[in-house]
């Protein structure tokens, strides 16, 4: 599925997420395809390698990729 923008949330194959950050803060919150709810709130940021200054990446590199992992590692959620 394509990558796309709605109202400021991002889409990809059927998950909702929004990425953010402000000096020394970072946030991701994502809603999946599969009905989980995903949200974290950091005081640091981590640098995109590829391009410090990315905003999206920072979140997404430092925080979405590791909560989704974390959420596959769950077997069952009560």
């Amino acid at each position: 599925m394509a990558d796309h923008h709605a109202l400021g949330w991002q889409t990809y194959g059927g998950s909702i997420f929004h990425t953010g950050d402000l000096p020394g803060t970072n946030s991701f919150m994502a809603r999946t395809a599969d009905g989980y709810g995903l949200a974290v709130l950091t005081n640091t940021r981590r640098k995109a390698p590829t391009d410090p200054g990315n905003v999206e990446e920072n979140s997404l590199l430092g925080l979405g990729h590791p909560m989704w992992s974390l959420r596959d590692q769950v077997d069952a959620w009560t």
